[in-house]
């Protein structure tokens, strides 16, 4: 049985032992099919120790792999051939790169490692572009009935006088998945994504080519055709409802419209908040929190004039350091907190860890309010006349040196109007350098606005009105990650807004939901961890204390 076992003619045994082991690698530079005896073997033999092995899994799934530039030798010079030369399509050792002046040349292993990022990314691109079908397919009848749940509500908002604009909505409902389903068909009955298969396999040859001039022609070659391909599959559109202002009677914008949006999700893929920590403190109210390295933070309680530095595990039982001083907000850089000190002498402090106290600018006319200083050591400050919201008052946002110095002014749009009421926080997207501050309008209402580097308005956020929301937008914190503005919502709004960079609003997170209470500050830590601190509050005759959330958006 053993011995018929052994001369089975199975794809699946090893060809290079006797024993005719399973296999389970595969070796790209001589195509070898390796059991686990074999493979150690292959390693360890000089004329194939350099050998790049992959599992199965990993050469049958198609990732991409790094292979490793071999070079010819030079028939002239006996050097290797490390170099490749455009103008004349050869590849060329040290000695011919003198001799070929200034043609275009470069070295092998950068042009491979060029060529490899992008037929890596045209097999992102094909990946993203099938799996969007497949997530068209599971999303269409969820979304389906959320359209029709809206498409109803709408009905009933706008009474009997919008039966005839409610029939044209549907029948623009079914017209477009008509479309689009018709659309989906053609892609699937044409046959397009067997060529885009043919395709991805040339591609992943590509990357396993070793001869340098093989691989860079293979790439001219396939790449002009590859995204002529994708050229012909479109990017699909999910339908998506826009409510209209049921007030503007007759219009159709009033009320609500079918549109496509490009944004297609997963049923599965939705925002949510995972509380990985909490834990009370004795202060009134966190007016700001700012991380400091892996494990510290400052907080802040401006009503007590407490400022703390606290560690993750102990936060305000025992505190590192603890100062005195009416702070309204705060910024670090390498290892010291810039604060707005609010006291009888208006000022920047720069505080240590070891509570060491300096002077970073006084101002005599007007209240510093927030700040925030960029890698660079320039610092952004907020400043006005007078802290009573109703009444008139020089409010703008002062760009300083290193060395305090005012660089830059902010306080007029283009059109000479005033931009801020009370610049209460600010940052710098450091992304692409944007400004952003929250201006407060009232003691219950604000907005984010975002400048340039040159003052100039982007966007003005407002809140999202389709939201419905109780109160206002009233912005009390924000915070940037690479590619989002995190702002929260205080008040009885009780939720975080997530803008992407450009100020378009992506989602809505409710604290209530998630049982967290009446935060009003929030900053995201090293370890990516959105930290939130609360105020503290009355309920049923006893007092809840305001708590520090370390948190995870997910």
């Amino acid at each position: 049985m053993a011995d018929s076992s052994c001369k089975a003619k199975d794809e699946n045994l090893c060809l290079l032992c006797e024993c005719r082991n399973t296999v389970n690698w595969k070796c790209l530079k001589c195509s070898d099919s390796l059991c686990n005896d074999c493979k150690k073997v292959h390693e360890k033999l000089s004329s194939t120790k350099d050998h790049e092995v992959v599992s199965l899994e990993q050469y049958d799934g198609n990732i991409p792999h790094q292979t490793t530039t071999s070079y010819t030798t030079c028939s002239l010079h006996k050097r290797s051939c490390k170099f490749f030369c455009a103008d004349c399509n050869v590849v060329i050792c040290r000695k011919c790169a003198k001799e070929h002046g200034d043609h275009k040349y470069g070295k092998l292993s950068t042009l491979r490692r060029e060529i490899e990022e992008k037929v890596n990314s045209l097999l992102i691109e094909m990946k993203n572009r099938k799996d969007s079908y497949d997530i068209y397919e599971q999303s269409k009848h969820h979304k389906k009935l959320t359209l029709e749940k809206e498409l109803k509500d709408t009905r009933e908002t706008i009474l009997e006088f919008t039966e005839q604009h409610y029939e044209m909505l549907q029948q623009n409902f079914n017209q477009f998945y008509r479309e689009s389903d018709g659309q989906v068909c053609i892609i699937y009955e044409g046959g397009y994504f067997e060529n885009l298969h043919e395709k991805e396999i040339r591609l992943n040859d590509i990357l396993v080519t070793e001869d340098f001039t093989q691989m860079i022609q293979k790439f001219d070659k396939l790449d002009e055709d590859v995204m002529n391909t994708l050229s012909v599959i479109p990017k699909l559109k999910n339908v998506e409802f826009k409510p209209g202002n049921v007030i503007d009677e007759l219009a159709v914008h009033g009320f609500g419209c079918l549109l496509f949006n490009d944004n297609i999700k997963s049923l599965f893929e939705s925002e949510t908040l995972t509380i990985i920590k909490e834990k009370e403190t004795d202060f009134k109210k966190i007016d700001f929190i700012r991380p400091l390295g892996t494990d510290t933070m400052w907080l802040a309680d401006q009503k007590t004039e407490v400022l703390q530095l606290v560690d993750y595990n102990h936060l305000t039982s025992n505190p590192i350091n603890q100062i005195s001083m009416i702070v309204s907000d705060g910024c670090v850089l390498n290892e010291h907190l810039f604060v707005t000190d609010k006291g009888c002498n208006k000022a920047i402090r720069i505080i240590s860890m070891d509570g060491t106290i300096k002077t970073f600018k006084e101002f005599e006319n007007a209240i510093p309010t927030c700040i925030y200083v960029c890698p660079t050591g320039e610092v952004f400050v907020g400043t006005m006349e007078s802290s009573d919201y109703f009444s008139e008052k020089d409010c703008r946002i002062q760009k300083l040196s290193k060395a305090g110095d005012v660089k830059q002014e902010l306080e007029f749009d283009n059109r000479g109007i005033k931009l801020f009421k009370d610049p209460y926080r600010c940052c710098v997207n450091e992304m692409n350098k944007n400004i952003l501050v929250i201006d407060l309008t009232s003691d219950k209402a604000g907005r984010l606005i975002c400048m340039t580097e040159k003052g100039d308005v982007k966007f003005r956020y407002f809140g999202n009105m389709s939201l419905s929301l109780p109160e206002p937008f009233s912005p009390s914190s924000m915070a940037c990650t690479n590619d989002t503005i995190l702002v929260n919502d205080y008040n009885s709004n009780n939720g975080l807004h997530v803008l992407n960079i450009d100020g378009k609003f992506i989602h809505f997170l409710s604290y209530s939901y998630f049982e967290i209470d009446n935060p009003v500050s929030i900053a995201v830590d090293q370890h990516g961890q959105l930290l939130l601190g609360s105020v503290s509050y009355e309920s049923n005759e006893s007092t809840v204390k305001s708590k520090i959330y370390l948190t995870k958006i997910q």
